[in-house]
């Protein structure tokens, strides 16, 4: 059975063969001949025929490779690269063309073609076409134009747009005519071969025919337009739907056609779209799906160029299709901003919710953005039941829940004021109801007071209402709702408002007090404007007349100086910048009450130590002081290691500082040494035996006292419970902007400097007696100094590993002289904080960066402080840009004893045995004080309230240590919480550095740790 099976399949195989060299000798005569004929007929009654004959021309040369599926007269082709080579196999093997002298052959699919019309011409079952018989009247030959077809070969082509392939007959036709009639592969089957393959997944082989199909396309752009319009779209398949694959590619395509041109050379070659082909193709955008917007955009060029003929879609978008967002996203990104009004776009983008799209429609048009703001200022005025008859007329039909409300306006006109830096001045209406609640505040508090000092109330109110119409008749109605109508009638003469303006009550008193004439002068001066507004400056101090129960300054009004110019600061300089010295720090400001949308201003800072107070005038500096003398400043007090400063809550103040005097804001971000007392009194007071005292205190006083306490808060509260007595807060809210200050302004500003002092040493005073360790100088963090950066994404192609390539690390230098570690000066990178540890050991000096601390600020202490950075990786890169050669030098990956032997050698460090533990591990400090183990024991007796501080000149002899104190001759205290008790008597000597305060003593460690670093020592010998 199976041996007759196989001989019936090789009877089959042999006449297939045969077969196939048969209609091999035929199609070769008959391309040879069939250019002699002059009738070219084509059958006219359908496709099946020539479906028929197509397939059977194709299958004589395929060898079973060529896939072929009609379907709808469409033709699905394989490997094309085959069929050409079936075609020249032909050739070369004898079937020569000997009537095709004037032929010019470069497209085998235009032979085939030609071939399928010789054989159709000898059916006599076809009926020739109209267009057949056309070109057989003409008595022309056939001609192919540039035009590519499926089957283009991209390896056989350089895909110029000149290239073409034609038969050269001896009369000459309309060109066009004649491809129609024969270029069978149209768009519509260009689309169906794209969804044959989209729909099969072979989405590879997709990519690979689209630019042979935008080559071989007349117009690449309306081939696109073709594609995207007609092709199958799902809406899940989102980006990966046949016409977004489509626009991408052909973003590529021409990209690489394009690269390197100008734009009259593209519109030369034909690769600039038409403002037809801009229009047609924001149509397919705006009457199908968003998605393709982007790459639309980008391939068409819609920004470019006069594209207004587009706006005609934004309003389709609106008016048709109730589509606001996308209409607004259209406009802003093709910047049509100009030809819209606010009212037909922003309005309506307010009442359905994108607010944020709102936000970027303005940011890119200063014109839209001021128009935005007035409408926004406008709709202020208007209320809740106003702005619903806003909507209906805006957008139909009327959304159940939309954003129209005032208060949302107001909250969204001043985020655009903020974010665009605008004035807040011109824009009242956004700001009227928080300047309004900030009258009420102010009047409330004078009202409140038990003994209202009428003059600070009057010169805030006068400072905060300003030129504003609006809140002047304001206040005057609140005045008469306090029934204070006296109060009102002086302000109404003072402002010189329109009686008809004001309340009854008020116009007929003032009318009584004119017709009276009492005080006539003075008031004709005020209603004419030549009164001089009253400023009460004059007052009598009260510093000695504060209330009992309140904290009084111990110091002297003498004792309080006014800096507010470059002569006194360097003074001041020369005070608190002494070695050891303890400063309070404060600042003040204007309140906003009533000004709602302007930036605080600082007005003074005041800075205290034991003896005085200085005030320092930020306003008068602004214009006294040059920015050079302010940064010295700052650099010597806020980034100075040997001042301890203490604050409290300090956030605002710095954020106020930096904004008003720039030239600070390096040394901000440098801050040493800078306590503050806020967190640090909540961790002392959630101390048991802390708390024992605070509520025995709390008993001892009067039940009433103790009620007005508890309404204490802030550094008021704190005072009372260090100190027992609250802090008077009556200045607080005041005009600091006033000059000159009234001397109870400046004794209330010194007071709040002050006793921060007093606050610190009973804070340490008690950590003492709880013998509990606490650090009482933790570092202050301002986060707001460090935003956080946004996550770039990760490149695809992988980076080498840091310090990994070949030129990371210079080699050493062989001319370089040999220095000692303290000449070797260096900044860290966060990422090599134990590199920095190790080289500390060595005795260089190194500055480690912490982990909040940003790579830019390594290169500002490097300019600043003359360092060079050691960095590795990216950061490398990206540092080495901003400093001068050989400043900066990237670490190679490895352990750390590799990297410091690297580093070592390469700057030709000489190590010797006394430069390990030469440097202070902890602040880089190189000057230690040598404590006998006799006097640590007594300090730390004293330190654990075993043993009292002695008395003046009972001290014992060459003590280093302030036993009053516990501090090092430099004014650092010690740092004796960390230190065991029993390390006191067994070691002799112990080293304390004067920088930071930390104890150091050599142990059995000290041995282990030379041994450690016998690498670096051997390597410097």
């Amino acid at each position: 059975m199976i041996v007759t099976i196989q001989a019936v399949f090789c009877v089959v195989k042999e006449l297939l063969q045969s077969l196939l060299s048969y209609c091999h000798e035929d199609y070769s005569e008959g391309m040879c001949n069939g250019y002699d004929a002059i009738e070219i007929p084509i059958e006219n009654r359908g496709l099946t025929r020539r479906e028929e004959l197509q397939t059977e021309t194709l299958r004589k040369y395929n060898n079973g490779h060529v896939q072929l599926s009609v379907q709808s007269s469409n033709l699905k082709f394989g490997d094309a690269n085959i069929f050409r080579k079936g075609f020249h196999q032909s050739t070369n093997q004898g079937n020569h063309l000997p009537h095709c002298n004037h032929t010019v052959w470069e497209e085998d699919w235009d032979n085939d073609i030609v071939n399928d019309m010789h054989h159709s011409r000898t059916d006599p079952d076809i009926e020739p076409s109209k267009s057949d018989i056309y070109m057989t009247n003409q008595k022309s030959y056939p001609c192919v134009n540039s035009d590519k077809d499926l089957l283009w070969d991209e390896t056989s082509s350089t895909h110029s747009s000149d290239s073409e392939a034609c038969l050269v007959s001896s009369q000459h036709f309309d060109a066009n005519l004649a491809t129609r009639s024969l270029h069978l592969v149209s768009e519509r089957e260009w689309l169906d071969e794209l969804e044959s393959l989209y729909f099969s997944d072979m989405l590879i082989e997709l990519k690979s025919l689209l630019p042979r199909a935008f080559e071989a396309s007349r117009n690449c752009f309306d081939f696109v337009l073709y594609v995207i319009k007609f092709a199958d779209f799902d809406i899940q398949a989102g980006k990966k739907s046949l016409a977004y694959m489509t626009l991408v590619e052909f973003e590529a395509w021409l990209k690489s056609k394009t690269e390197a041109r100008n734009v009259q050379e593209i519109q030369q070659l034909g690769y600039w779209p038409s403002d037809n082909q801009k229009d047609l193709a924001l149509e397919v955008v705006a009457s199908s799906t968003f998605l393709l917007f982007e790459p639309v955009k980008r391939t068409f060029q819609l920004d470019s160029g006069d594209n207004s003929f587009l706006t005609k879609h934004v309003r389709f978008l609106m008016y048709s299709r109730r589509k606001y967002k996308e209409a607004a996203t259209i406009a802003y990104k093709l910047k049509l901003q100009r030809h819209f009004e606010v009212t037909e776009i922003l309005l309506p983008l307010i009442i359905v919710d994108k607010l944020q799209l709102a936000e970027s429609y303005v940011a890119g048009c200063p014109t839209s953005l001021q128009l935005f703001m007035k409408l926004i200022d406008e709709l202020c005025t208007m209320t809740d039941d106003d702005l619903e008859l806003v909507v209906e007329k805006t957008v139909s039909p009327k959304p159940k829940d939309h954003r129209l409300k005032n208060k949302i306006l107001i909250k969204l006109g001043e985020r655009l004021v903020k974010m665009f830096h605008l004035k807040a001045e011109n824009y009242p209406n956004i700001y009227k109801e928080k300047n309004l609640n900030g009258l009420r505040y102010l009047l409330q508090k004078k009202y409140s007071e038990k003994q209202p000092l009428s003059y600070k109330w009057d010169n805030l109110i006068e400072s905060a209402l300003g030129d504003n119409k609006w809140l002047q008749h304001k206040l005057i109605e609140s005045l008469v709702e306090f029934d204070d109508i006296e109060e009102a009638v002086r302000w109404t003469r003072y402002y010189c408002l329109p009686l008809e303006s004001v309340h009854p009550l008020v116009k007929d008193l003032v009318e009584r007090w004119q017709g009276a004439n009492e005080d006539s002068e003075d008031w004709e001066a005020e209603i004419e404007g030549k009164a001089e507004r009253k400023v009460y400056n004059d007052i009598p101090s009260t510093l000695n007349s504060a209330p009992a129960n309140c904290y009084r300054l111990p110091l002297s009004a003498d004792r309080i100086f006014v800096v507010d110019n470059t002569q006194s600061l360097r003074e001041c300089t020369q005070v608190l910048c002494k070695p050891g010295n303890v400063v309070g720090f404060d600042t003040e400001w204007r309140p906003t009450m009533c000004r709602a949308g302007t930036d605080d201003r600082l007005s003074i800072i005041q800075l205290s130590t034991w003896n005085e107070v200085f005030i320092l005038d930020v306003i008068a500096m602004t214009d006294n002081v040059k920015d050079a003398e302010m940064q010295q400043f700052a650099e010597s007090f806020f980034a100075n290691p040997r001042v301890l400063k203490l604050g409290y809550g300090v956030d605002s103040d710095f954020r106020n500082l930096v904004s008003s005097s720039p030239p600070c804001e390096h040394a901000v971000t440098r801050l040493a040494r800078f306590v503050d007392l806020c967190p640090l009194s909540k961790q002392i007071l959630s101390i048991p035996s802390v708390q024992q005292k605070v509520s025995s205190r709390m008993r001892s006083v009067s039940a009433r006292e103790r009620a007005c306490m508890e309404e204490e808060r802030g550094l008021s509260e704190l005072a009372f419970l260090c100190l027992g007595q609250a802090l008077d807060k009556t200045y607080q809210i005041s005009d600091w902007e006033r000059r000159p200050l009234s001397e109870d302004q400046l004794i209330y500003a010194a007071l709040d400097a002050f006793c921060l002092l007093e606050i610190y040493e009973v804070l340490k005073q008690w950590v003492v007696e709880s013998r509990l360790r606490v650090d009482m100088e933790p570092g202050l963090v301002l986060t707001w100094l460090h935003p956080k950066k946004e996550k770039q994404r990760r490149s695809r192609r992988k980076q080498p590993k840091p310090g990994t390539r070949s030129n990371d690390l210079l080699p050493p230098a062989k001319k370089r002289d040999p220095i000692p570690p303290q000449s070797l000066r260096v900044v860290v990178d966060t990422m090599l904080q134990g590199l920095g540890q190790h080289l500390r050991c060595c005795g260089i000096d190194v500055v480690i960066l912490d982990n909040k601390g940003e790579h830019e600020r390594a290169v500002k202490i490097a300019q600043t402080e003359n360092r060079i950075i050691l960095t590795t990786g990216l950061p490398y890169e990206q540092l080495r840009a901003r400093v001068p050669e050989g400043m900066c030098v990237c670490v190679p990956s490895g352990k750390i004893r590799q990297q410091v032997s690297a580093l070592v050698k390469y700057f030709n460090v000489q190590v010797k045995k006394q430069d390990i533990f030469s440097r202070c591990q902890v602040c880089n400090g190189d000057d230690f004080v040598k404590v006998h183990k006799d006097d640590m024991r007594l300090v730390m007796g004293i330190f654990h309230g075993r043993f009292r501080a002695p008395l003046p000149g009972f001290e014992p002899k060459n003590c280093p240590v302030n036993l009053k104190d516990l501090t090092l001759p430099s004014g650092v205290p010690l740092k004796l919480g960390p230190l065991p008790e029993t390390v006191v008597d067994s070691v002799d000597l112990f080293f304390c550095c004067s920088t930071c305060g930390k104890i150091f003593w050599e142990g059995g460690h000290h041995k282990r740790v030379n041994a450690q670093f016998s690498y670096v020592l051997d390597s410097s010998q």
